[in-house]
């Protein structure tokens, strides 16, 4: 799926999946395992796992053929494979089918009645001076930290640093990002220390809806977030995956608004720490768009009050935590932080920060309907849950089987310690 998508062959990729859907399905109509007395116990055995595979394949190959059908417009296909999954609620055609570059301008900002009107978030053009964003460009192009941390990795990690230090450019980056945004969240006059991960991704690289959480307080039942979440766009791919900012908080109702934000190198993309977002699947791109550039982002979460944890002497991908607190140069021996040489400080004094351009004129489009129930067509009405297969998980919560929203809640709760409550922060770090 990838590979054909990553090739800017989403017609392919429907094609392809849709064949798949059709020939397991026949096959499975056709060849269910008799209970035959005579048939070895290991050949029926073998038989039984071969046509549990093909469910298996059917409901995969059956999500990327809906993802497919309404990135291409064919709404009706689309709903009808989801609806056969399983699924009831799904992202709107407004941001499966985002705009790609080449079409006209959207709308940028919300009417001034919606809530989600900063500063709820807000977005910033040419947000750092040149010699701070090149500086901070050049240090994540370097595949010292990528490859230091065996990027990609199926572990979250993130780095926490002092707000009064400023030993890296990660540091000055962080603070100056600080500054920038004080005037729109003023919240952030508290915080002291600031979270720091980044991903470098495909034109697909998508990331599925999510909140910024405390992971150490949430298994104990503990609901914190950043008073402040960041993305700052290093490098963009025409027609990537845009940032998907939802006008909803875990555990309260879903006002059902949300805003797009475009991805251009040095815009800054800010919003309340505690509301939900994601990184929405990216539509394919003819090659000669996409290239070998990157996705690449880093992001900036500010908080008052974090657990943290010591960082591992080995970057082993299953040592790897979030807020780790970062070396300095000085107490770094390990081999594994030679990529800190990519990430040296620039000289001072720092630049002064530069006019940015107002919110308003920044790329983005508001939402006014994020979600839309999936409607089958008659044909697939009497059809629900026939691709549906418990064992295969679908991680992007792009598609709910839920009503609303509250849906995703329910999931990152479950398992996570006790009943969440908000709770009374540990002492700042």
């Amino acid at each position: 799926a990838e590979r054909l998508r990553e090739a800017g062959s989403n017609s392919l990729s429907l094609k392809s999946f849709r064949s798949v859907v059709e020939e397991t399905t026949n096959f499975l109509d056709e060849s269910v395992p008799e209970d035959d007395e005579g048939e070895a116990d290991d050949e029926q055995e073998e038989e039984e796992y071969y046509v549990h595979m093909l469910i298996k394949l059917r409901a995969v190959s059956a999500y990327q053929a809906a993802l497919s059908s309404h990135q291409l417009g064919k709404h009706t296909e689309g709903d009808d494979m989801l609806y056969k999954l399983g699924f009831v609620l799904r992202l709107s055609d407004k941001v499966l089918k985002y705009e790609t570059a080449g079409e006209p301008n959207p709308p940028v900002n919300p009417p001034p009645s919606s809530p989600l009107s900063p500063p709820l978030h807000t977005v910033i053009d040419s947000a750092l001076p040149k010699s701070m964003f090149d500086a901070v460009k050049k240090s994540f192009s370097s595949p010292s930290f990528w490859e230091a941390h065996s990027y990609p990795t199926d572990r979250f990690f993130s780095y926490n640093l002092n707000l009064d230090d400023s030993s890296t450019i990660l540091h000055q980056c962080s603070g100056m990002v600080k500054s920038l945004l004080l005037p729109t969240f003023p919240s952030l006059q508290s915080a002291t220390s600031a979270e720091i991960w980044a991903h470098s991704r495909t034109s697909d690289g998508h990331h599925q809806l999510h909140y910024d959480l405390d992971e150490v307080a949430l298994a104990r039942g503990e609901l914190m977030s950043p008073l402040v979440s960041t993305v700052l766009f290093i490098e963009t791919i025409d027609g990537g995956s845009p940032t998907l900012v939802c006008n909803k908080k875990i555990n309260s109702p879903d006002s059902g608004d949300g805003y797009l934000c475009y991805g251009e190198e040095n815009r800054l993309l800010a919003f309340d720490g505690s509301i939900l977002h994601c990184v929405v699947p990216g539509i394919p791109a003819p090659s000669k768009l996409s290239s070998r550039r990157r996705r690449i982002t880093v992001m900036i979460g500010f908080w008052n009050a974090v657990n943290t944890s010591q960082t591992p002497d080995s970057l082993a991908s299953e040592l790897l935590k979030p807020n780790m607190i970062l070396p300095t140069f000085s107490n770094s021996t390990s081999s594994s932080f030679s990529w800190l040489d990519s990430f040296l400080p620039l000289p001072l004094p720092l630049p002064s920060l530069p006019s940015p351009l107002p919110s308003s004129t920044a790329g983005g489009r508001y939402i006014p309907d994020v979600w839309v129930p999936i409607e089958p067509s008659p044909s697939a009405s009497s059809s629900f849950e026939e691709y549906h297969d418990e064992e295969v998980m679908f991680t992007g919560r792009f598609f709910l089987r839920t009503p609303t929203t509250m849906g995703i809640d329910d999931e990152v709760l479950s398992g996570m310690g006790s009943v969440a409550t908000t709770s009374t922060p540990p002492s700042p770090k």
